[in-house]
């Protein structure tokens, strides 16, 4: 995950930036020296090593102008890097969910694909949702917002649920919360949210299968 910038850093960032808007191309480890008055290419080299650490560009070790933003300066550190879906393992309570020690990998796919929105991934573990098409292993793609409809499938957080979401469909009942399966050999799962912390991560709009 992307990690946030000094203020020299992402100064070096905007001007590679701005470099690309006017020009349509990046600049060379020369121009980005002479605009920012560092003297020496290992300097540049440096803060590039950096940024590409950080999550903020790609660039080839083999081309001088090979340089590719991914991470605008001004992004939030938690957001997706460009053209990738994060999978989500564990999720640290408290955290943000895209923290770094929350992604342990990242799909192939760009979002843009599943529509609008902020998307990641889960892994399914189980078979309580085999009746409604969802496999052990399947990535299941989650639109992160923090309400859904009733009779949607969420990602859901539940306190004492050892820090993993739980794939169900979601139900509203007066005073409490039911997260139905879609297997009648699993029990739904009723939350009093007086009681329990529970929070909604977001909903499914896609399943990516691994084929074997």
């Amino acid at each position: 995950m992307a990690k946030k910038l000094t203020a020299r850093q992402k100064e070096v960032l905007q001007f590679i930036v701005d470099y690309i808007n006017e020009k349509k191309y990046p600049p060379t480890f020369r121009e980005i020296g002479r605009k920012l008055n560092i003297t020496s290419t290992k300097g540049v080299t440096d803060h590039l090593e950096v940024l590409s650490r950080k999550g903020y560009i790609e660039r080839s070790h083999h081309q001088s102008r090979a340089i590719r933003v991914i991470r605008h300066p001004d992004a939030n550190p938690d957001s997706i890097p460009s053209g990738k879906i994060p999978v989500v393992g564990r999720i640290a309570a408290g955290s943000p969910i895209f923290d770094e020690g929350n992604v342990d990998d990242y799909l192939e796919l760009d979002p843009l694909i599943f529509g609008r929105g902020t998307v990641f991934a889960l892994q399914v573990k189980g078979e309580s949702m085999i009746d409604a098409h969802i496999c052990d292993g399947d990535l299941a793609i989650i639109r992160r917002q923090e309400k859904v409809d009733n009779g949607e499938i969420a990602a859901v957080m539940i306190e004492g649920f050892e820090e993993e979401a739980t794939l169900k469909r979601f139900h509203k009942m007066d005073g409490s919360i039911e997260l139905r399966p879609e297997n009648s050999a699993y029990p739904k799962i009723v939350v009093n949210p007086k009681e329990t912390k529970i929070a909604v991560l977001g909903k499914l709009i896609g399943i990516v299968r691994k084929q074997y």
